[in-house]
């Protein structure tokens, strides 16, 4: 009787220990596997970081030709409009002028 009683101790003992690796192996892959999800997630917040960047500096440009360029250009077409308008009169002028000579 103690030498089974002593057999089922030795094999209480490799099951526990079994158990005890089955558990460290465990806790090791899930470390692993949340530090592989956590490189993943700072790799995508870095490249969305990024892109977010680039957006902002696009439409910060975009505001930016809207208000300065854009006005620029309508004075220049305006002004080059008037100065045609007023050329057109002097060439409509010097004809009524040389018609009715």
């Amino acid at each position: 009787m103690d030498i089974k009683n002593h057999y089922i101790q030795i094999l209480e003992s490799k099951i526990f220990d079994r158990f005890n690796r089955e558990a460290q192996i465990r806790e090791e892959m899930s470390k692993k596997l949340f530090t592989v999800i956590d490189d993943k997630f700072n790799t995508l917040k870095n490249e969305i970081s990024k892109e977010s960047r680039n957006r902002y500096e696009s439409i910060e440009n975009l505001k930016s030709y809207l208000e300065n360029d854009v006005p620029q250009l309508n004075e220049m077409i305006k002004s080059e409009q008037d100065r045609r308008v007023e050329g057109d009169e002097i060439i409509s002028r010097k004809v009524n002028e040389d018609i009715t000579k």
